[in-house]
């Protein structure tokens, strides 16, 4: 019997369980601009890829505004349309957003079994 081992066999996948629940949480504390806005739509169920992060589904949040959207995991991306200048479509459930605000990862790739719905919501809000 070798407690070392049981202890550390019991202790890392708590410890995994800990920190997927902090970001989890993490990923539905508002953003300051989003304090009194009126949520026009919103996904809790999405993945994100971007140059430095990979957070799967459901560790992403995307809330769409009437001038902004917010893309919330542990830490939060605000683009307003002006900074958007396209959206393509990625292979299987994935859509990329291109812009051109230098303070965010030039590679944004969400992920979402309602792809649809929000790439629409977005796409309706880039028209105006």
């Amino acid at each position: 019997m070798n407690l070392s081992g049981d202890i550390i066999g019991i202790a890392i996948p708590v410890l995994i369980l800990i920190v997927f629940v902090i970001i989890f949480r993490k990923k539905d504390t508002l953003h300051e601009l989003e304090l009194g806005k009126i949520l026009i739509y919103q996904d809790k169920n999405c993945s994100i890829r971007t140059d430095y992060l990979h957070a799967s589904i459901p560790l992403t949040r995307v809330s769409v505004y009437e001038e902004f959207i917010v893309i919330s995991t542990f830490f939060k991306i605000v683009l307003y349309y002006n900074d958007i200048e396209r959206i393509t479509d990625t292979l299987f459930w994935g859509f990329r957003i291109h812009h051109r605000n230098p303070e965010v990862s030039r590679v944004i790739i969400i992920s979402s079994l309602r792809r649809n719905d929000l790439k629409r919501e977005i796409e309706n809000r880039l028209a105006r």
